[in-house]
This record gives C-alpha cells, sequence and structure tokens, in this order.
C-alpha cells in the first residue's frame, strides 16, 4: 500500500462530469463523516470555487472510471509489509501494460490468517500525467488522486442502509454512466458507459442513443453479475440527480428484470446521490475512514506535501510571533522596574553613607563626565559599588559591630555545672565576683583589631582540692575559653582568682 495517504480532518472531493465540476466537502461531527457543502459550478468556476475553501482543507480528486482498473488478487500472506513487497509482482499477469507504467494502489477485502484478498486499482502513468494536465488547466492541483469507481463504493458504504452486503451501484450522470460492484467500501469492479443523461434523453426512450445506453448498460450488469463477489441476488442501487433517475429507473427496471432502487437519505442531503463520486473521494482522506486510494505516486507525487500544512500553520506562526513580542515587552518592562529599584536603593545607600553623587562620581571616575543615577545601569551601578566597598575596606571604615561571643548567661551556666560538682549539698567552689568585660575592640584608628571579652572571677574553696580541681575544669577544651590567650590563676588568703578570654567567633573583613 502506498505509504503516503494524506488525511485531514476536512476533505472536498472534486469530480469532473462534461461541463460541470461537483464539490463535496466533508468533515466529522462527533466522529461520525458528515456532508458540510455540496456546489455543482461550471468548469470555468472551478478555481474561485476551490478559494473559497479551508486553507487546511485536503482536495481529492476523481479520477475517471475508464482510465482505471480493478483487479482481485488472494496472496498467502497476512502483514501489511510483506503485502506491500510482493503483490506488484503476483499483479503483473493481471495487467494489460507493463509494471513499470503502471501506477497502483490496494486495500484489503477480506483476510483469514494465512490469506488475504486484495482489491488493486491501478492506472497508467500516461493516463494520469494527462488527467492532472487537465486539472492544472482548471488552476487544480489535487493532493489524492482517487477514482470515481472507489468515489461510489465509499459513499454507498458510509450511507447506504446494508453496507457490508454486495451491491451493484449505477450513478447516472451528465456525460457518462458508471456501475460499480462494491461490498463494504470497497469497489471490486466497474464498467463506464460514455453515455449520461445529457446524450440519451431519459424520457425518450426510443431514441437511438438511449437504446445504445441501455444494451451497454445490460451488458455491464450481467458481467458484474458473473463476479467471484457477486451473490445470487444482488440490489441494484440507481443514483443520479432526482429528475433524471426517476425517468429512467422504470426502463432499467424493464431491461434488467429486476428491481432498481433510488435510496432516501435520511441524515444528508436529498441530492446527495448526484455527488457520490465527490463525496466517496473525500471521505477516503478522512482519518478514520477505510480504505484510502491514492494514485498520485513516483513521478505524479504531490509535489507540495506541505502547502495545506504551512497554511494552516500562519496564524498559529502570527500567534506565536505576537505571543513572543508580548513576553519580550513584558520582559523589558520588568527590566526597567528592577532598574528603577537598583536606583532606588543606590540612591538610598549613598544617603545613609552621607556621601554625595555627584562628587563621588568625579572621585571614582575622575576622566568621565558624572552620570545622573537615573540614567545609570544595573552593571554601571554594581561597578560603583564594588568601588565605594572597596575604597572603604582600604582606609579601615568597615568594621563589624556586632561582636560574636557566649553571652554573660551562658558563661554563669556553665560555670554553674563546675561549681556545683558531684553534689549540689557539697559544692567544689563558691563564686563571690565575676566581671565579664571587653577589654578590646576595633576602632577607627585600629580598624584591624578584635574583640577580647576578659573574664575575672573570684572564689572560695573548702579545699585546695577543690581548687585545684576547678582549675582543671577550665583547662579542659571547652566551647567558651580561647585556649591561645593564657588562663590566670593566683590565691590570697583562701581566697582564689581567675581570669581567662572567651572565644572569638565573630566575622572579620579581608583587607
Amino acid at each position: 500500500m502506498n505509504d503516503f495517504h494524506p488525511i485531514a480532518e476536512s476533505c472536498a472531493g472534486v469530480y469532473l462530469d462534461g461541463s460541470q465540476a461537483f464539490i463535496a466537502r466533508v468533515n466529522y461531527l462527533k466522529s461520525t463523516p458528515y456532508i458540510e457543502q455540496l456546489v455543482q459550478v461550471d468548469l470555468s468556476s472551478l478555481s474561485s470555487s476551490l478559494k473559497k475553501l479551508p486553507s487546511d482543507c485536503l482536495i481529492s480528486c476523481a479520477m475517471p472510471g475508464s482510465s482505471c482498473l480493478i483487479r482481485q488478487l488472494t496472496v498467502k500472506l497476512s502483514k501489511k509489509q510483506a503485502i506491500e513487497a510482493a503483490y506488484r509482482f503476483q499483479v503483473e499477469p493481471f495487467l494489460p501494460y507493463p509494471l513499470e507504467d503502471a501506477l497502483m494502489d490496494w486495500s484489503i477485502v477480506s483476510q483469514t490468517e494465512e490469506n488475504s484478498t486484495l482489491a488493486i486499482h491501478s492506472t497508467k502513468k500516461e493516463s494520469a500525467k494527462k488527467f492532472l494536465d487537465t486539472l492544472t488547466e482548471l488552476s487544480l492541483d489535487p493532493e489524492v488522486l482517487s477514482t470515481v469507481p472507489q468515489g461510489i463504493a465509499s459513499f454507498a458504504g458510509t450511507f447506504l442502509d446494508n453496507p457490508t452486503e454486495a451491491a451493484i451501484i449505477l450513478h447516472l450522470g451528465q456525460s457518462s454512466t458508471h456501475l460499480v460492484l462494491c461490498v463494504n467500501k470497497q469497489a471490486l469492479a466497474h464498467h463506464e458507459i460514455p453515455l449520461g443523461f445529457s446524450q440519451i434523453n431519459p424520457e425518450n426512450n426510443s431514441s437511438k442513443e438511449h437504446k445504445a445506453w441501455s444494451s451497454e448498460v445490460l451488458q455491464a450488469y450481467y458481467s458484474l453479475r458473473n463476479h467471484a463477489f457477486a451473490k445470487n441476488k444482488l440490489s441494484i442501487y440507481l443514483f443520479g440527480a432526482e429528475k433524471q433517475t426517476s425517468a429512467v429507473s422504470q426502463n432499467l427496471k424493464t431491461i434488467l428484470n429486476t428491481e432498481i432502487l433510488i435510496p432516501k437519505f435520511e441524515q444528508i442531503p436529498d441530492n446527495a446521490a448526484q455527488f457520490a463520486p465527490s463525496i466517496g473521494v473525500a471521505l477516503c482522506s478522512l482519518p478514520l475512514e477505510q480504505p484510502k486510494l491514492n494514485l498520485r505516486q513516483e513521478e505524479q507525487a504531490f509535489t507540495s506535501p506541505y502547502r495545506r500544512t504551512g497554511r494552516g500553520l500562519i496564524p498559529v506562526l502570527f500567534s506565536c510571533a505576537a505571543l513572543l513580542i508580548a513576553s519580550l515587552l513584558y520582559y523589558t518592562q520588568q527590566q526597567q522596574s528592577s532598574t528603577r529599584d537598583l536606583q532606588f536603593e543606590y540612591a538610598n545607600l549613598l544617603s545613609a553613607a552621607q556621601l554625595n553623587h555627584k562628587e563621588l562620581e568625579q572621585k571614582l571616575f575622575p576622566k568621565e563626565d558624572p552620570l545622573p543615577i537615573e540614567n545609570l545601569s544595573p552593571e554601571e551601578i554594581h561597578l560603583r559599588v564594588e568601588k565605594i566597598k572597596k575604597e572603604t575596606t582600604s582606609t579601615g571604615t568597615e568594621i563589624p559591630l556586632l561582636p560574636q561571643f557566649p553571652l554573660v548567661s551562658d558563661v554563669l551556666a556553665w560555670l554553674a555545672s563546675a561549681e556545683q560538682g558531684s553534689s549540689p549539698s557539697s559544692p567544689l567552689i563558691n563564686i563571690c565576683h565575676f566581671n565579664y568585660q571587653i577589654v578590646r575592640s576595633p576602632s577607627k584608628q585600629r580598624p584591624k583589631d578584635h574583640y577580647q571579652i576578659r573574664i575575672d572571677l573570684e572564689f572560695q574553696a573548702d579545699s585546695t582540692k577543690n581548687a585545684r580541681e576547678f582549675h582543671e575544669f577550665l583547662l579542659q577544651s571547652n566551647p567558651f575559653i580561647d585556649n591561645k590567650q593564657e588562663i590566670k590563676w593566683s590565691s590570697n588568703r583562701g581566697k582564689y582568682q581567675s581570669s581567662f578570654y572567651l572565644q572569638d567567633r565573630t566575622w572579620y573583613p579581608t583587607s
């Protein structure tokens, strides 16, 4: 099967009949095929009518049945890839022209676990080119090239009451008549008569043309009846314009000696049967419909496969561009707002530091004209802040104002744990005097000095042993005493004095 079967949610089928063109546009309504528009125009107006179709509409055209062949082939294969690789060579003996001159597509009619019966549609490359050249003269370049017989079969299988039963469809057109044997939307055989209601005069069955038409219809009918898929009793449906079908139905009943059915459709327009080929080829390109048929292959392949998609993407691209522009504008506004906030903070910094902006500009950038704060970019503000920071650090004016030392309450709690010893009733020592004093701190004159806090203790002990144990307690590693500094110790008349420095955890700026 041709791997490239274009599909779209909206499809238009075109069928040329004499001087008229029949256009049908179909899509889905709640997952069901729906006929949205039927238009009959002169060939001269075809181009302007097609331009009115939506830009994303896929156009499929029905090739005349006289240029096409339908063959059945049974292959001992069931996988599609295997069938695709083998069917061309197996069908070659049934073609009246060389394989290299043929354009073909296929669909599965029936299948078992081992065998597949195929309907193979074929046309000569020369015939396809000639038909496409005719369409080009009418400013029509269809994306899909189907056939009139398959279009009629797809229409019948979709809208008749018993779509799976084998039936013969007789479609009476303006300049031609088609008889198609179909089952389950598949065209299995067909016959085209180059006479339509404009030549035979349906109301005058005694004319020479009408008799010739009746004779060919009879021959085609018996030929289709002898087909392998035909059953003993076949229903015959008559499609076409209501006026003409009513006029010929009684004559056909007499000629064929069987009942002629003129269907009445409830869910679709009354004149839909007249548009059967165009509706059917459009249905073949809807995503969920089968079978699919496309003879635009090889040299005759559609040259602009992304043209329809591209037209549909234009509004999306414009929307994306508009969204991008809006995003850029929003980002620019946010950047401007952030810059204004930064300028305001910079002005507050200068005010808090008692610095004059103009004088500072002349000092930092003596060779440049001073810039107003409102003209400074974030990068320029950052540069100035760094220069101010460097200048301040180099002059030693950056001083930590919050020393980080153990609190008085924490030191007292720690000393109390040693004061009580192993028994609260017999403490090791009794603290008489406690002094917590900052003895050193950085200043403007000495900015590199560090903070120092000294603890002075005076205590009593019942024995020298208790005093010695307390001294050993102070010498142990702990989070309070700075072991880098000396712990002083003295005694006088039963009283002991000790002094030590607390650990400094203050952060100091590096030079």
